[in-house]
């Protein structure tokens, strides 16, 4: 529904604030292409979200510092983030 699919965007925003943030372009790179495709075919972005879950170097893994410093606030908030997405795209 409509209310999802504006949710999925919010949330796709702040992930990409982070990454950039925490200087990591290529998840960001990633995400903008999600953020841009979700308006073309929203169920094929979903199932490329949620692969994105899975195996070594995954979105699971990441954990946000800034040299060497881990900021607990924003990871909580990442974290946060990153469930309600898959969430979200289980759907």
């Amino acid at each position: 529904n409509n209310y999802s699919f504006r949710l999925g965007q919010s949330i796709i925003i702040e992930l990409i604030k982070l990454f950039d943030e925490f200087q990591l372009f290529d998840w960001s790179k990633v995400f903008n292409r999600f953020l841009e495709d979700i308006e073309v075919n929203l169920e094929k972005v979903k199932f490329e979200i949620l692969r994105n879950y899975g195996g070594m170097g995954s979105f699971n893994d990441i954990v946000l510092t800034k040299n060497g410093v881990y900021p607990f606030d924003k990871n909580e908030k990442f974290s946060m983030l990153r469930s309600d997405l898959y969430d979200l795209c289980s759907r």
